[in-house]
């Protein structure tokens, strides 16, 4: 199961909702504006980032602007009812899968969950055209 985590008026949400809808790919979506988002969610999260909070957390955000303290000098319990206290700190979309996420909207890197047998199909109906041209 994919979960596709939006936030309202944010287009790269809006292309990433898109982009899925097109691929008749089926999401699971879960606006953290409007239903935030708890620990357990956001640990399944931070598992999956290579680089942790500078991962998922938006910099150029209001809500981090205004924080009184930086994010990296709190502990990691601190951090996580932080951020479910003001869920406008992450960045947005995160799409995450079984084995695979991605933060932000990338047309090329979402292209990674698309299910591998839909993947090898279309290799093989490239690999068929270039075939016919040559």
């Amino acid at each position: 199961m994919i979960v596709l985590y939006t936030s309202v008026d944010s287009s790269s949400c809006r292309k990433a909702r898109q982009w899925f809808h097109q691929h008749k790919i089926a999401v699971c979506e879960h606006n953290i504006s409007i239903e935030g988002i708890t620990i357990d969610r956001l640990i399944k999260i931070m598992q999956r980032t290579e680089n942790g909070t500078q991962d998922i957390v938006s910099t150029r955000s209001h809500s981090y602007k205004k924080l009184p303290v930086p994010i990296d000098e709190l502990t990691f319990s601190a951090f996580l009812r932080l951020i479910c206290r003001n869920p406008a700190l992450l960045k947005t979309p995160i799409i995450v899968s079984d084995d695979c996420i991605q933060i932000g909207f990338n047309q090329d890197a979402i292209r990674r969950f698309i299910p591998l047998k839909v993947r090898q199909l279309e290799i093989m109906n490239f690999e068929q055209r270039l075939k016919v041209v040559k």
